[in-house]
């Protein structure tokens, strides 16, 4: 039965339920939604209720094989090496807030925590590298520097721009900081930054940014086949059209991703996909699931360092 012929009750709820998921779904980016008529490459998103892609239809959408050999020539896939023996974990921020209150979510650092926490890590021995270094070491074993650590940062905040970036500038530590285009300048909730900022970052050799999809859907896995896509591919070639070079790097939104999400993330372009599994990158499924720490655990990370292994 198709859902354009519906003809029982169960029919009737599915469509129902199919729409509360899409409006969950597009109003999930953390705090606000993003503004009408959001400039694509692929098609404007007509409301923020989530649209489907212009031109795009389920009919003429083909499904995904599983990991296709069948890359742009940019973007040449690699997969992740087994049996690596030295430790390395990424620890992933949200948001710098000048200092907590009542109000603060769990995800929010303060600039004092933040500071501190940096201080921490260096004061362990912590050497910090770029996500292009943890990519070598994960497909190729380069060498990296005794205890390794790579700051991430997601959902493009302000407060990244105001305070992270000066306290980070001032230590030469790199970051990566992983945005959904869709709510980029956004003023709505938390204010996010805008393309001028983030070309401003881009141009700073210590600063990656990567795709964090278009809407920040609340859990990835409920999205299939051009939809799917879609949030995938938009945001890398916004990403590319405003910073004229690849863009290589995904960060799932909520961490929430399963194996067509992987799939979906090296076909739209991708050479590493990041998810949120509490262990060390080492020890990732593949290249498109590497683990990241919530930065309430960069304790728990860090011990992992004191081993030295994997």
């Amino acid at each position: 039965m198709s859902l354009s012929q519906p003809t029982q009750v169960g029919s009737k709820v599915g469509l129902v339920l199919l729409g509360i998921a899409t409006v969950v779904s597009c109003i999930a980016g953390c705090v606000g939604g993003p503004k009408t008529n959001v400039s694509t490459r692929g098609g404007a998103l007509s409301t923020a209720k989530g649209s489907p892609a212009i031109g795009v239809t389920a009919a003429s959408y083909k499904p995904l094989d599983p990991f296709p050999d069948r890359d742009r020539p940019t973007a040449k896939y690699m997969p992740m090496l087994r049996g690596l023996k030295q430790s390395v974990v990424l620890v992933n921020y949200h948001d710098i807030i000048p200092k907590r209150t009542a109000q603060s979510l769990w995800f929010d650092c303060s600039i004092q925590e933040f500071r501190d926490q940096l201080g921490a890590m260096k004061k362990f021995g912590c050497h910090f590298i770029s996500i292009q270094q943890l990519y070598d070491y994960l497909t190729k074993g380069a060498p990296l520097p005794s205890k390794p650590v790579a700051i991430t940062f997601a959902d493009g905040y302000e407060g990244f721009f105001k305070y992270g970036i000066p306290m980070l500038k001032r230590r030469h530590i790199p970051v990566a900081q992983f945005v959904h285009t869709g709510y980029v300048g956004s003023p709505i909730g938390r204010p996010k930054m805008t393309w001028q900022q983030l070309e401003s970052l881009d141009k700073l050799p210590w600063v990656t940014i990567g795709s964090q999809t278009v809407t920040h859907p609340l859990d990835l896995r409920l999205l299939h086949g051009a939809r799917l896509m879609k949030e995938m591919v938009d945001s890398r070639e916004a990403l590319e059209d405003h910073f004229h070079h690849p863009v290589r790097w995904l960060a799932y939104p909520n961490g929430k991703f399963d194996v067509e999400d992987e799939q979906a993330a090296k076909k739209a372009g991708y050479l590493m996909a990041f998810c949120e599994h509490q262990e060390p990158a080492q020890r990732s499924v593949n290249i498109f699931a590497v683990n990241r720490y919530v930065h309430t655990k960069w304790q728990e990370a860090i011990g992992f360092l004191r081993k030295g292994s994997g």
